[in-house]
């Protein structure tokens, strides 16, 4: 049976993420937690440093402790991450914490249609949004590719940007698929969450116009703080090849 603060700490998270307690709610105090969920003070308490911890909570001196839980929504958009977030309003970093010529896997090699010999540029990134780690993304291209964009200060590019000024060809559509799942400790370090958490695995191949595809994209995105939006409807749009 699990401890009575992660309890009180999954009631409080999951009354959160489904906006039941909204961005910038002022939220009952410890004395009035006490009583609604018949707990101690120090069950409380450990609760609440644990959600202060990952950014759900935030307190204000002489106000109280108010939810802090504003999400990030969209799905993927051939401006890339970067330009899209910005386009929002959003404040967006980047950090490299790996760039590497590795040989590539059959995996890789299918989906970049590549020669089982050659090698691929493996890029990881920290993508955080208002200095909060949102998403940690693994970038595979081709030897070509790779090496001219580290030519570049990739921290300060987006990467379709990059693509599309390398190659001189647009992008112009991604296939991807969106699952959940439980991330290694490594994965949950960088992005500042609880080990054992749940988060959001995106995984996409980016195609430049003429159907070659450019790059395989691996990404664990934090679901605390990032939504994918789905649009479906009736309207007929013209293929987009």
């Amino acid at each position: 049976m699990q401890a009575l603060y992660k309890q009180l700490f999954l009631d409080i998270q999951n009354k959160i993420l489904s906006g039941e307690w909204f961005d910038k709610m002022l939220i009952p105090t410890e004395y009035e937690l006490c009583k609604l969920y018949d707990v101690s003070r120090i069950t409380v308490r450990r609760a609440m440093i644990d959600l202060e911890k990952i950014g759900l909570i935030s307190k204000v001196q002489g106000k109280g402790t108010f939810v802090s839980h504003e999400i990030v929504r969209s799905g993927e958009n051939l401006r890339g991450f970067s330009e899209h977030l910005s386009e929002l309003g959003y404040s967006v970093t980047n950090k490299i914490v790996k760039k590497e010529l590795i040989s590539a896997s059959n995996d890789i090699v299918a989906k970049l249609m590549l020669k089982n010999n050659e090698k691929v540029w493996h890029f990881t990134r920290i993508r955080s949004v208002e200095d909060k780690p949102v998403a940690v993304m693994n970038s595979y291209v081709n030897e070509i590719m790779g090496n001219a964009m580290m030519e570049y200060e990739l921290e300060n590019e987006s990467f379709y940007s990059l693509f599309e000024r390398i190659s001189g060809k647009t992008m112009m559509f991604t296939d991807g698929t969106v699952t959940a799942i439980v991330p290694n400790n490594a994965v949950c370090e960088m992005l500042q969450v609880k080990n054992g958490s749940a988060h959001i695995f995106y995984k996409s191949i980016g195609y430049l116009t003429d159907k070659s595809p450019v790059e395989v994209n691996y990404s664990v995105f934090n679901a605390n703080f990032y939504e994918f939006s789905v649009n479906i409807n009736n309207a007929k749009f013209l293929p987009l090849y």
